[in-house]
């Protein structure tokens, strides 16, 4: 029996492969410390290859190694703040939890941020490792921007396994792709000592959804061409002031019969209806908005909003599978597609060139076609 699938603000569907090579074991300190082995999956339960990152200033931009072939990949990770690595040998930690939490970065006095960029689209846990091998006193304080969870403390005594909230922290969070953006610091000192982090774990999961919105001009996915943050899960806010328009898609997709409507926008705005075969990151400033959707780009509808809402296709119209065909991209079983709507404001006073123009663009939608 054929099923619906409605909208789900949810996480490209890959093969568990993709999954996991978007997924990272990261310990923090000196080139010249011991880095655990490929068989620890410390907190997370997540073996593989882990990546020795240093927290030293002057800092750069580092790329992560793939869990199973330890090859570099496009994420990236890079600090601000804090005072650089240490190593305290702490007499209660052995083996693999040794080499993750008795070389760490130093706090300090102030906040650390840690920003991991070039990820895909995704739900993602983030596991941070803030434990203080100096003191069981000292507390670290760990936030993740955006994520589910208010800020976590950290630290204790260590009882020979991770727990949370004494070795570290866990996050949950959902991403239109880019960066996930991690800050920590002292929440309780030791004489003078200040709180640590050793490492972290980003853990991609399983997506649930064909059908995952992406693409957001709320910030998560960078700046609006002129500040024009729209709201949550919408595109960038528009002159009419309607929060940005955003995408949706209803319909059964091995029926073929899936419907976008691009809400928000001005009141009967000219829209195209784009298709794209690549995820863009980071984000391309386009008109007034952000566009995501790339590579091999299609023009599906040009259609005329009613009351700001622009659909397709409609009545008469080629449904989306066959429309793309028409115009030279056949869409095979397994194969993922990328759409946004982009749309007429002719108010050029709102973002003026060369910043922005006289459009803008909707949030996005990544459809993985059965």
């Amino acid at each position: 029996m054929k099923s619906p699938f409605l909208l789900c603000s949810m996480a490209l569907a890959l093969a568990s492969g993709a999954v996991q090579a978007q997924s990272f074991n990261v310990d923090i300190g000196s080139s010249n410390a011991s880095i655990p082995g490929s068989a620890y999956g410390a907190a997370a339960a997540q073996p593989g290859v882990w990546t020795r990152v240093s927290s030293d200033l002057p800092a750069i931009s580092q790329q992560l190694k793939d869990l199973n072939s330890g090859a570099l990949t496009n994420v990236t990770l890079i600090t601000s703040g804090g005072l650089g690595n240490f190593t305290v040998n702490n007499f209660l930690t052995v083996l693999e939890d040794e080499r993750l939490l008795d070389d760490a970065q130093d706090v300090g006095l102030g906040t650390v941020t840690w920003t991991f960029g070039g990820l895909q689209a995704g739900n993602y846990e983030v596991y941070t490792y803030a434990w203080a091998p100096d003191s069981a006193l000292i507390r670290s304080n760990v936030s993740v921007l955006n994520g589910a969870e208010s800020a976590q403390l950290v630290g204790g005594s260590w009882s020979g396994t991770h727990v949370q909230g004494v070795s570290y922290a866990k996050h949950s969070l959902s991403i239109g792709g880019g960066s996930i953006q991690i800050s920590v610091n002292t929440a309780v000192f030791d004489s003078g000592l200040g709180g640590a982090v050793n490492g972290f774990q980003i853990k991609r999961l399983p997506d649930t959804s064909p059908i995952t919105a992406f693409c957001f001009g709320d910030g998560s996915n960078g700046l609006c061409p002129c500040s024009n943050f729209g709201g949550t899960a919408k595109g960038c806010d528009n002159s009419a002031g309607t929060g940005g328009a955003q995408l949706l898609a209803t319909g059964d997709l091995a029926a073929d019969t899936i419907q976008f409507s691009s809400s928000g926008e001005l009141p009967t705005a000219l829209t195209i209806f784009l298709q794209g075969t690549v995820n863009q990151s980071p984000a391309a400033v386009f008109g007034d908005g952000l566009r995501c959707t790339g590579g091999n780009l299609k023009r599906l509808y040009v259609k005329s909003a009613v009351g700001g809402v622009a659909s397709a296709p409609l009545a008469g119209d080629p449904s989306v599978r066959t429309q793309s065909a028409n115009l030279g991209d056949p869409i095979p079983a397994g194969s993922t597609r990328y759409y946004q709507a982009y749309y007429r404001d002719a108010n050029a006073s709102f973002c003026p060139a060369p910043s922005g123009n006289t459009f803008n663009i909707s949030s996005g939608l990544s459809i993985l076609w059965p």
